[in-house]
C-alpha cells in the first residue's frame, strides 16, 4: 500500500511539474507579431511583361495599358528605369477609378546580345493620407541577335 501511495505521489509531482513548465513557457513566450499584409494592387499593367521576342540590336518600342482597379483615384508620381537606354512616356498625374493611361517605351538594346531584360517601376500613391507609395513593375524582355546576319527580318523601331 505504501508503494502504491508513493507511486501515486510521484505521478502527481511529475504532472504538476509538467503543467508548471508549460505555464512558464507560455508566460515567457513573446507573441509573434506578424507584419500587416501588403496592400492589394490598385494599379495593374496589361501586359506586365512586354516580350519583344527575337530582335536585332537597336531600338524597339512597345506599350502597356495601366488601369486603376480601385474605387479611388490614384496619383502616378514617377517612373524609374533600371536600364538607362530606355525612353518612357507616361502621363504623370491622377488616374480616376477604372481609368487607364498608356505607357509607351522605347528600349535601346544596342550592345546587348542573347536573352536580356530590364524593368520599369511605376511609383504611385493611392488616394488617402494613410496610404504609402506603391510600386508596379513592368518587365521588358527580348532575345537580341548577336550577329547582323539574318537580322534584317527582325523587328526594329
Amino acid at each position: 500500500m505504501k508503494r502504491v501511495a508513493s507511486f501515486t505521489l510521484f505521478l502527481l509531482c511529475v504532472a504538476c511539474f509538467g503543467v508548471s513548465a508549460v505555464i512558464v513557457v507560455f508566460a515567457w513566450h513573446e507573441p509573434v507579431h506578424s507584419s500587416p499584409l501588403p496592400p492589394l494592387p490598385t494599379l495593374v499593367a496589361d501586359p506586365q511583361v512586354i516580350d519583344f521576342g527575337k530582335i536585332s540590336a537597336g531600338r524597339v518600342g512597345g506599350n502597356a495599358v495601366l488601369t486603376n482597379v480601385s474605387q479611388k483615384p490614384l496619383r502616378i508620381l514617377h517612373v524609374f528605369v533600371s536600364y538607362s537606354c530606355s525612353d518612357v512616356q507616361l502621363q504623370e498625374g491622377i488616374v480616376p477609378p477604372g481609368g487607364s493611361v498608356n505607357l509607351s517605351v522605347v528600349w535601346n538594346t544596342h550592345g546587348r546580345s542573347g536573352k536580356t531584360k530590364t524593368s520599369l517601376s511605376i511609383i504611385y500613391l493611392p488616394d488617402g493620407a494613410e496610404q504609402r507609395q506603391q510600386r508596379l513593375t513592368v518587365v521588358l524582355r527580348a532575345d537580341v541577335a548577336d550577329t547582323t546576319e539574318g537580322a534584317e527580318d527582325l523587328p526594329r523601331v
